[in-house]
């Protein structure tokens, strides 16, 4: 209950905006050893596709993600879970795309259950 409410809460200055109960598009989880910020993906601007910015921007995000994962492979000893509303791109080994929401919190509550680092 506590990763689903955690992914799903919204920043305080969003509720009194439209649209303000809109689910996330995409939800990457990575346990780590250590925070790794993963910034760098939109340093340079994002360029919308036919459907909009979300497709490329989750391509970003999962594509940063592989590279500082395969960079410092120590830091990721279980990869990542991609779930979201965006169709992830095709990634090798480093993230695995989930069917669902509940799947994802499943395995972020399994994998901090055992203890890991």
């Amino acid at each position: 209950m506590f990763f689903t409410s955690l992914l799903l809460a919204l920043p305080f200055g969003k509720e009194h905006t439209t649209a303000h109960k809109t689910v996330p598009d995409a939800v990457l989880a990575v346990p780590a050893a250590a925070p790794v910020a993963l910034h760098q993906a939109f340093d340079a601007p994002v360029v919308a596709a036919g459907d909009g910015f979300r497709t490329p921007s989750v391509a970003r995000l999962v594509d940063a993600h592989t590279r500082v994962a395969a960079f410092t492979p120590r830091q990721f000893p279980s990869g990542a879970w991609y779930a979201g509303t965006v169709t992830a791109p095709a990634t090798d080994a480093a993230v695995t795309v989930e069917a669902n929401l509940d799947t994802l919190v499943h395995r972020c509550v399994d994998w901090t259950m055992a203890g890991r680092p």
